[in-house]
């Protein structure tokens, strides 16, 4: 794995489709569909360096957030192709002081669906954080049942920024293939399935969804970027 994920793009042989968002202006969240959940809202922060969606929790309310997915589906596990994802975060507090514990965050592919933390989205395969731990867990959802959960592969800390990519080898037959999780360049889970990925007509998009574990104080998760990019 390279230092970063798409070094080697444009790709010659086979080509890609690729999409990528650096939230630089407020427009950059117009590609997205950003679903509230409890008074949370998102933004992009133009005096961050080179810019980044916040995702930010409503002060005093517990379970508050927002979710951003790219607003139409347009990623499959195609048999035979592989598909790649990348997103650079930051846990961060405005006025508390009990982060990241208190939160919730998923970060990934999926299909599409506005409330990916309260119910899990039906086909997906992303990073979670959950509520009351600090630890980064990884799943693999497919028909609404977890295909592989492993659960605390990393421990996270407040105001780093984390780059978290997923890579994903598909077969020549629907539902086999190989995926990787990767925090910062170095693999911490990678296994190869015989079946039960999410068959090759699911279509997915990417997306990043947070919100906060309690009420108190002001918590937000940092987007610096969003990129995929699959095989045609």
């Amino acid at each position: 794995m390279s230092n970063y994920l798409f070094t080697n793009f444009p790709y010659s042989n086979p080509p890609v489709a690729y999409k990528a968002c650096d939230f630089m202006t407020d427009e950059d969240l117009t590609e997205f569909v950003a679903t509230a959940i409890s008074s949370g809202s998102a933004s992009v922060i133009d005096t961050d360096v080179y810019g980044c969606a916040r995702l930010t929790a409503a002060a005093t309310t517990d379970d508050s957030g927002v979710e951003v997915q790219r607003d139409a589906a347009w990623i499959a596990l195609a048999t035979s192709k592989r598909i790649r994802y990348e997103t650079r975060v930051r846990l961060g507090e405005s006025t508390s002081t009990d982060m990241p514990t208190q939160c919730d965050f998923f970060a990934g592919i999926a299909t599409l669906d506005t409330s990916i933390i309260a119910s899990a989205p039906t086909n997906g395969i992303y990073f979670r954080k959950d509520d009351g731990d600090d630890y980064l867990d990884i799943v693999i959802r497919t028909g609404g049942s977890d295909v592989a959960a492993v659960t605390a592969v990393a421990s996270l800390s407040k105001d780093v920024w984390y780059r978290l990519s997923i890579d994903i080898q598909m077969d020549s037959s629907s539902g086999v293939g190989a995926v990787t999780f990767y925090l910062d360049g170095t693999a911490k889970y990678s296994a190869t399935f015989a079946s039960g990925l999410p068959a090759s007509t699911s279509m997915m998009a990417e997306f990043v969804a947070f919100q906060s574990g309690n009420a108190l104080g002001t918590k937000y998760l940092d987007v610096d970027y969003i990129v995929a990019e699959v095989q045609r």
